[in-house]
C-alpha cells in the first residue's frame, strides 16, 4: 500500500497547522516568555522563534525532542533542528 499526499494538500495542512500556533500564541502569549536556554542565546520560546534561522517566515511546527528543536518551515519546505542544550518540558492542561 502506497501512501501519497499532493503537493496542494501538504500546503493546505501546513497552512492550517500555521494558523494553529498563530491563534494559539495569540491567546497565550505569556508562552513566548517560557524558558528554552536561560542565560543563553535563545533564552525564551519567544526568542527561539524570532531567530529561526531557517530562512523563512511560514514556520508550520515547532516540537522538542530530548535536547534539540525541530520546525518545518512551509515556503522552504523545509525541516530543521536546533540544538537548545535543554529538553523540552512536557505539555499538560
Amino acid at each position: 500500500m502506497t501512501l501519497a499526499i499532493t503537493f496542494n494538500e501538504l500546503v493546505r495542512y501546513t497552512n492550517e497547522e500555521r494558523e494553529k500556533w498563530r491563534r494559539w500564541f495569540g491567546e497565550h502569549a505569556a508562552a513566548l516568555d517560557a524558558p528554552v536556554q536561560p542565560g543563553g542565546r535563545l533564552p525564551t520560546v519567544g526568542k527561539l522563534i524570532a531567530e529561526i534561522p531557517a530562512g523563512g517566515s511560514k514556520v508550520t511546527n515547532l516540537c522538542f525532542w530530548e535536547k534539540s528543536v525541530y520546525l518545518t518551515v512551509a515556503e522552504r519546505h523545509s525541516i530543521h533542528r536546533l540544538d537548545v542544550g535543554v529538553a523540552g518540558k512536557a505539555y499538560t492542561k
